[in-house]
């Protein structure tokens, strides 16, 4: 379980940071096509996905959960 749940105000921000990330990837991904459709720049193309990842990451991690069972041989709760 997270330590602590997001507020309102962060789950925002985090969630608006996730669409930025995927609007730039998206239009990175269009530019670099567009500039050299057979040969892309694959490391901005990357490191625009890397942001992606990241910012989803971020979200998961806080996320606060319940457990709803736990192990019956060791008792570690299930998330």
């Amino acid at each position: 379980m997270s330590p602590v749940p997001f507020t309102k105000d962060e789950r925002a921000d985090l969630l608006l940071r996730q669409v930025q990330a995927r609007e730039e990837y998206s239009r990175v991904v269009d530019d670099e096509y567009a500039r050299n459709p057979n040969h892309p720049d694959e490391n901005r193309i990357s490191a625009a996905l890397a942001l992606v990842t990241q910012a989803g990451e971020l979200y998961q991690v806080g996320l606060h959960r319940v457990p709803m069972s736990v192990c019956p041989l060791c008792q570690q709760p299930f998330e």
